[in-house]
């Protein structure tokens, strides 16, 4: 008669794959490093504004000026130009996970106008001439004009540093989009986008030539005037606020000081806050107020003992000094937690391999997916499930 695979029993096989399989879940769903989240605002380090009558400019006004004038002295556009330097205050290895510039509204026409802000490709400068007006004043050296990423001071360019193209190279597609309204209000650009321009300059600073902002140009009368960053008033001053979060680096559960954490390096998992103080002339625990003295005469806990002093727990003791484990101590200590976890890690690769070898050798990756959990693998055998005696 036919002898069948009893269902009520499991056999090694399944059992081992079972295991293959519960063993490369838990080492999928891995818990990334913890992220710090913490924020850092930026006034501009340069903006300026630029006009598309002449070779003028504005570098240390206490505006920037956007849109379209109307009257007598022309009818022609104005945009402009601002940087952040981003480096100053995110950390290495920082996520960006939003950006909002604000800006204050000084006078201009009182409808609402949309204004935009576009990443510009090419680097430009900020000189020393200053305007309350909307025409500016020439060009000092250095200035950024409609023509010129940095002017010679004398109406011309300095050589090689014509714009690509004439009243500023940046990219087509804006950033973010923003109503800015009559004076005294407030205007905030945020987007997606912005993060992306802000996460690219921290990445590559030398790509940083920071937005230019462009008002409404194809109708009169719709220029604004918006505080710059010289503005007397700082409250009134461009503002770029960058939220981040920051990786845990050296995963010993401490942030880092730079994003609001207690980490004073966090590329090294043995200094953090709750390090012991050892004798090596490095910061351990992150408090310089502590002092290495205690641990360069015993020792500390894994340290080498000075000459006559006390070996701390799993060092080895200096000439003339005994050791605080009279066991482990004296020749070579125990594990440290550093060897511990090493040791646990080689544990799940060998466990993670073992079931691996089991199931590639039995059944095959495609065959244990496919019916691991339904179907009745016999105990002692390699051949098909139902198998028949004579």
């Amino acid at each position: 008669m036919p002898l069948r695979a009893n269902p009520g029993r499991t056999s090694p096989l399944r059992s081992w794959c079972r295991i293959g399989l519960l063993i490369s879940v838990l080492l999928l769903v891995v818990e990334q490093p913890a992220r710090a989240q913490s924020s850092v605002t930026y006034e501009p380090d340069r903006d300026n504004t630029i006009y598309e009558e002449n070779e003028n400019s504005n570098g240390a006004g206490p505006t920037v000026t956007v849109g379209r004038t109307s009257g007598s002295m022309g009818t022609l556009s104005r945009r402009a130009l601002l940087r952040f330097d981003v480096t100053a205050g995110l950390p290495k290895g920082a996520t960006v996970d939003n950006a909002t510039l604000t800006m204050v509204v000084q006078r201009g026409n009182p409808d609402a106008r949309d204004a935009s802000l576009y990443v510009l490709t090419e680097d430009w400068g900020e000189g020393t001439g200053s305007s309350m007006g909307g025409q500016g004043l020439p060009a000092t050296v250095g200035d950024v004009t409609w023509t010129c990423r940095f002017s010679d001071g004398a109406a011309g360019c300095m050589s090689g540093d014509e714009w690509a193209m004439a009243g500023g190279s940046f990219v087509s597609t804006a950033s973010a989009t923003a109503s800015v309204g009559d004076a005294g209000t407030t205007v905030s650009w945020s987007s997606a986008q912005m993060v992306t321009d802000v996460q690219s300059w921290l990445d590559l600073p030398a790509s940083n030539s920071g937005w230019t902002l462009i008002g409404i140009e194809d109708v009169t009368s719709t220029a604004k005037q918006l505080h710059s960053r010289e503005g007397e008033v700082p409250a009134d001053r461009p503002q770029l606020v960058v939220e981040y979060g920051c990786p845990d680096f050296d995963e010993d559960g401490h942030d880092n000081v730079v994003c609001g954490g207690t980490d004073c390096d966090d590329e090294e998992a043995a200094i953090n806050p709750e390090a012991p103080e050892v004798c090596d002339d490095v910061d351990n625990d992150c408090d310089p107020a502590t002092s290495e003295t205690d641990a360069c005469n015993t020792g500390g806990a894994g340290g080498a003992a000075a000459m006559g002093g006390n070996g701390g727990i799993g060092s080895a003791a200096g000439m003339g000094g005994t050791t605080d484990d009279s066991t482990d101590a004296a020749r070579g200590g125990g594990c440290s937690v550093a060897d511990q976890s090493t040791a646990g890690s080689a544990l799940w690769v060998i466990l993670l391999a073992l079931g691996v070898l089991v199931i590639t050798r039995s059944r095959g990756l495609l065959a244990l997916y496919a019916r691991i959990l339904s179907y009745p693998f016999p105990r002692n055998s390699r051949s098909s499930p139902v198998s028949r005696v004579s």
